[in-house]
């Protein structure tokens, strides 16, 4: 009987090693052109940006020299026949007109409310009113006006000054508008009523 052959110094072959693990997947960073959304979600956002601009820059200054326009008492000097009546009521409401006295000529630098501004004459008296003021109304009748004279600025900024030197000697002024030739026809309107009244001095 035969046996098969046997070989005691043979060995196994050594089994092949796993093979390594595949790299982590490599996901795109949020950076880069790569992401077209991201543009156009930017792209979408300019016309908000731009449109809150055109808003806080543009209309919204319009707006407030639209209402100043209308609501406000203008620029220029206005005489007593074309001044507007709530403006008439509200100087009497402030007890700055005596019964039957007239406006000859009025004016107001303020932007919305003549009361925080106005300066006008009648065929008695020069008044200026501000809210602002300690004393917010100066009421000068004639008789207490020693002198006048008008310093004119003809620039559109810039008002001209009416300076009134008053019997104590001290001088008391206020503007008046250039435009239109508004200062002109303010001083020298007042200066006839100042002299018709019997109060200029006999030159």
């Amino acid at each position: 009987m035969t046996s098969s052959p046997s070989f005691p110094n043979a060995t196994q072959p050594p089994n092949p090693p796993p093979p390594p693990n595949p790299p982590p997947p490599q996901w795109p960073t949020p950076q880069g052109p790569q992401y077209p959304q991201q543009q156009r979600r930017r792209r979408r956002i300019w016309p908000w940006v731009l449109t809150a601009l055109v808003l806080v820059f543009v209309v919204l200054p319009l707006g407030v020299l639209v209402y100043i326009g209308f609501a406000g008492p203008g620029t220029t000097v206005v005489s007593g026949r074309q001044i507007s009546a709530k403006y008439v009521e509200k100087i009497s409401d402030l007890g700055l007109l005596d019964r039957g006295e007239k406006i000859h000529y009025f004016y107001s630098d303020a932007l919305v409310d003549i009361e925080n501004g106005m300066y006008f004459f009648t065929d008695r008296k020069v008044v200026l009113y501000c809210a602002d003021w300690h004393e917010p109304q100066i009421i000068l009748p004639f008789s207490k006006i020693a002198d006048m004279d008008v310093v004119y600025d003809e620039s559109f900024i810039t008002d001209s000054t009416i300076v009134l030197t008053l019997d104590d000697q001290t001088d008391v002024t206020f503007p008046v508008s250039s435009e239109g030739g508004g200062d002109r026809r303010f001083f020298e309107a007042l200066r006839e009523a100042w002299k018709g009244s019997g109060a200029a001095p006999l030159e």
